[in-house]
């Protein structure tokens, strides 16, 4: 019963905000269309990560691209779309794909009104579980490792299959009330893999909520969400999770501010034909003040998941460095009936004279593909030096470490790379490179793949 009128409040609160976003007429727009090329080359070691090793692959892969935006002062619209076609020498029995693979496309547009605002996004991308290992393509633009939520079982051959949708919508920004609408829908499928604890699985989630001044130092908030999670595992999982809570934002000074929420959630498991239902309440707790340098802050929260509780306590400080910066935060998260576990990350970057350094560590919940809890303690370095106005060099290296649960064996990956590039001309840059990728599993054994590769690329727009 709450499911419903949960749904039903979030499509009303919905229709009700989109009627307050004007959509402008005709407007100038500045408008880019750029083609891409890249041939590389490359033999590899044990390319699938597998035990024991598949043997050697030698490769050759071209990859063309096509980017398109267009921007004016309140709408945005970009779509990018790229493939391969990959040839070469594979191992017998290799699971390695040849031919046209790996095809990928997003698109992205915004709206902005007077106090409003419209994204949406939709992306859609196949990969050769062979070639997603390198952790290094999971770092964002912020230089922070965000695992895919089957990092872990990312190995072996075939082809991961990822749907991505998602819509936001913010009202009232600027104005004593406002309201917000997020939708979002994840589906991931596998085709032919080799490994055991790859299962399709969806993921979809609607959230609303409503803010409003009280006065100039508060502003109450109410919220609501539903998500449904499927998987096609042997259990036929599905779960639907409903929370509701009610929360407040209060500046306590020039110079500090806290924030509380309390809410209650509703938790529908059903496996194998048997549903559970798991109830409790959610709480969350929070402070900030700025510092001579930077920010410092505290969060309390206590969650709820189908097997139980979990609280989290994490202290943070952030600050600015004369060549850079400096952000770290260190806790303790505890979940029903087990042992409390050490959370918190360092992000460090500093600018050189000649290029750049930076160090990522952190450890902290992730949510797997299976929707359980995980700890996941991710690490990662980076160093660029520019040699000359031409060429410069790379060095990352990142580690990643995935605690047992029940359903998984204690894991870990490895990966270092080096790359050099040279711009041969004002168009055409070379690269070249080895990586080295390691793949260890308690329960399974030692895995290590050799990369040597070099290639040329080129990127011409061809208007403006």
């Amino acid at each position: 019963m709450l499911k419903k009128h949960l749904v039903w409040g979030a499509a009303a609160l919905g229709s009700t905000a989109i009627a307050w976003v004007p959509v402008s007429a005709q407007e100038p727009s500045a408008i880019s269309s750029t083609f891409t090329f890249d041939q590389r080359l490359e033999s590899s070691s044990n390319l699938g990560l597998e035990i024991p090793s598949e043997g050697d692959t030698t490769l050759a892969t071209t990859t063309l691209g096509y980017a398109f935006s267009s921007e004016t002062a309140t709408q945005s619209l970009s779509l990018n779309a790229s493939a391969k076609y990959r040839e070469g020498n594979v191992p017998a029995g290799s699971d390695t794909q040849l031919g046209l693979v790996e095809p990928r496309v997003t698109l992205r547009y915004a709206l902005e009104g007077v106090d409003s605002k419209l994204t949406t996004n939709i992306g859609y991308r196949e990969d050769d579980v062979t070639f997603l290992r390198p952790l290094s393509d999971f770092v964002d633009a912020n230089g922070v490792l965000i695992l895919p939520s089957d990092a872990e079982d990312l190995y072996g051959g075939g082809t991961r299959n990822d749907l991505d949708m998602s819509a936001s919508l913010r009202t009232g920004i600027d104005a004593p009330l406002g309201f917000n609408l997020d939708l979002s829908h994840k589906d991931v499928s596998y085709q032919d893999v080799t490994s055991g604890g790859l299962n399709d699985f969806r993921r979809s989630k609607i959230s609303a909520g409503s803010s409003i001044e009280l006065n100039e130092v508060a502003t109450a908030n109410v919220g609501l969400s539903f998500t449904r999670y499927e998987a096609d595992d042997i259990d036929n999982t599905e779960r639907d999770t409903t929370q509701v809570d009610v929360g407040l934002n209060y500046a306590l000074s020039a110079r500090s501010r806290a924030d509380v929420s309390i809410g209650y959630t509703e938790i529908e498991t059903t496996e194998s034909g048997v549903t559970t239902t798991t109830t409790g309440p959610v709480f969350r707790a929070g402070y900030e003040i700025d510092m001579a340098n930077g920010t410092a802050g505290a969060t309390f929260a206590s969650t709820q998941k189908e097997d139980g509780e979990r609280n989290t306590l994490r202290f943070s400080r952030e600050m600015t460095l004369p060549a850079g910066s400096l952000e770290t935060s260190l806790g303790v998260t505890k979940f029903s009936g087990t042992g409390s576990e050490l959370i918190g990350g360092v992000r460090w970057q500093n600018d050189l004279p000649t290029g750049s350094m930076n160090l990522r560590l952190n450890r902290d919940v992730r949510t797997a593909s299976d929707d359980s809890d995980r700890i996941a303690t991710t690490i990662g370095a980076g160093y660029t030096h520019s040699i000359n106005d031409l060429s410069s060099l790379s060095f990352n290296a990142s580690y990643a470490m995935f605690d047992n649960t029940g359903s998984s064996n204690d894991s870990t990956r490895t990966d270092l790379s080096l790359n050099y590039s040279y711009a041969l001309t004002s168009d055409w840059d070379l690269n070249a490179g080895v990586t080295y990728r390691v793949r260890d599993e308690d329960l399974v054994g030692k895995a290590d793949s050799t990369t040597v590769y070099v290639g040329i690329g080129r990127s011409f727009t061809v208007f403006h």
